[in-house]
């Protein structure tokens, strides 16, 4: 069990997709810490109900700001309302992504480029704007989300896994070039989970394959928690998702893409109903 910090923290956490999801689960991860709370989501989401009740429950500061950050200069635009409000932000999660399932050809353009504006620039763009501040409040802690599926190629998620592959070097890079100036950067990499993602990316989620495989959300925002505070680079929550990981590093690229090409097209297949 995570025990709860003896001082209150000196700044706020700042979490992307805090809405539902593994977002949510952080929410109330760094809330029952201490921290206070900036949450965003999506507009017309159920932010602000969420942050009332996040509120009401831990007796912390939340700010919530609804917004799209897959829209260019989103990104921007939040951390200048962060700045406006004179919110110290000592923590940032970087939650929101989204994925695709299909043929790449079968997405409309608008759709890739908002996945790539999502997972790669937003990301991206939120580092480089609250890095410098956290240097200057002398330091800070980033959690990006990445996946397992960022350890090698997925056919028929081709610009997800390449993104969730982005994200998994683009920060590794980041903790090696940060950690002298006390800026903890953590990247989670977890499995198939029990959040909206398969409905958003259009494929099934009712696959005999998938519902074997699913982990809960609160676990794999706990195992990402735990290694940020703990200071890790890497964390794949899970034995078989570590064992997954392992298997795409030693076996041939090719092997693994044939592979993953089948088990994609046998998840996307519902489960049979008993007869």
């Amino acid at each position: 069990m995570i025990k709860p910090k003896k001082t209150a923290p000196s700044g706020a956490a700042l979490i992307t997709g805090a809405s539902s999801g593994f977002g949510l689960e952080f929410a109330h991860l760094f809330a029952a810490d201490g921290y206070d709370l900036v949450i965003t989501a999506r507009p017309g989401s159920k932010l602000p109900k969420v942050a009332k009740s996040l509120q009401a429950q831990y007796g912390i500061k939340v700010w919530q700001h609804e917004i799209d950050l897959s829209k260019p200069c989103a990104a921007k635009d939040l951390y200048a309302w962060t700045s406006k409000q004179d919110i110290t932000i000592a923590v940032l999660v970087n939650n929101a992504g989204i994925g695709l399932y299909g043929k790449f050809i079968d997405h409309s353009l608008e759709q890739e480029q908002e996945l790539i504006n999502l997972n790669i620039n937003a990301l991206s763009d939120m580092c480089y704007l609250y890095i410098p501040k956290m240097i200057k409040n002398g330091g800070g802690k980033i959690l990006n989300i990445a996946s397992i599926a960022g350890f090698q190629a997925g056919p028929y998620y081709a610009t997800y896994f390449a993104s969730k592959g982005y994200v998994l070097l683009f920060s590794e890079a980041l903790y090696y070039e940060y950690a002298g100036d006390n800026i903890q950067i953590t990247t989670l990499c977890p499995g198939v989970a029990q959040t909206g993602f398969f409905k958003r990316a259009n494929m099934r989620e009712n696959s005999f394959l998938l519902q074997s495989y699913f982990m809960s959300p609160k676990r794999v925002a706990r195992a990402g928690y735990k290694g940020l505070m703990s200071g890790k680079s890497v964390i794949v929550p899970g034995n078989r998702n570590k064992f997954v990981a392992l298997g795409y590093r030693v076996l041939p690229r090719k092997v693994i893409n044939v592979i993953t090409r089948k088990v994609i097209q046998t998840a996307a297949v519902p489960k049979s109903p008993k007869k």
